[in-house]
């Protein structure tokens, strides 16, 4: 809606008018007088008018007042508003129509953050298995103690260990399956080697004694 009267033209007139409150009274004849203060005062006919101009101090007020309100509520009704047309429901929706859209919604909401949930949590897991899996297939650059490396080969498992290019020695990095424990051992010597462990021709997991190693776990294995 327009404003018939802009509010500064309402704060003019109101700043440049004496100051209220004005009064009206009969003088006679259907006369009326609007006093404004000892000095101001003005004669119209018709006590509607007479009482009209003499609220006329108060109404401005009133008016600038609202239309203040009006403005630092507008945001807030234009944020129910979008919420309402979110909500794909009709402009003149009742309250309880509201609460019980939002109310859906919310339901809704809390499905699609436990779905996602449960999506991340699958995610984790896919993560966490796929490092495993790389751990495996790359090996590791500290080769395996004496009880690793028995647990492993008792059970019928080898190993790849590729040993790193050296100058005048080799050209290029060389991979060897190793299935014997006496290979095993006089490669176990061989700086920056990579030992992955393997099993029915496969990379497999790290062995695990089932004994805690000794203090010296990291001693060369036996040649046996």
């Amino acid at each position: 809606m327009s404003e018939r009267v802009t509010t500064a033209r309402v704060r003019e007139l109101r700043d440049a008018a004496t100051p209220g409150p004005w009064e009206h009274e009969h003088i006679g004849y259907g006369g009326q007088e609007v006093t404004m203060d000892a000095r101001h005062s003005v004669f119209v006919d018709g006590r509607g008018n007479a009482a009209l101009i003499a609220a006329a101090p108060a109404l401005a007020a009133d008016l600038i007042e609202a239309r203040e309100e009006l403005r630092l509520t507008t945001p807030a009704v234009d944020a129910v508003r979008g919420v309402i047309a979110a909500l794909c429901l009709a402009p003149d929706a009742t309250y309880t129509e509201v609460v019980a859209a939002v109310e859906e919604r919310a339901g809704m909401l809390a499905h699609a953050v436990q779905s996602w949930q449960a999506r991340a949590s699958g995610m984790e897991a896919a993560e966490r298995e796929i490092a495993r899996l790389r751990a495996i297939v790359e090996g590791r650059t500290v080769p395996p103690t004496d009880a690793e490396m028995r647990e492993h080969m008792d059970a019928g498992g080898a190993w790849l260990v590729t040993i790193p290019a050296r100058r005048q020695v080799r050209l290029h990095p060389e991979t060897r399956y190793v299935d014997e424990a006496r290979e095993a051992s006089l490669l176990w010597w061989t700086e920056g080697a990579r030992w992955v462990a393997v099993r029915d021709g496969r990379p497999c997991a790290w062995p695990a004694p089932r004994e805690p190693a000794d203090d010296v776990a990291r001693d060369a294995p036996g040649v046996g």
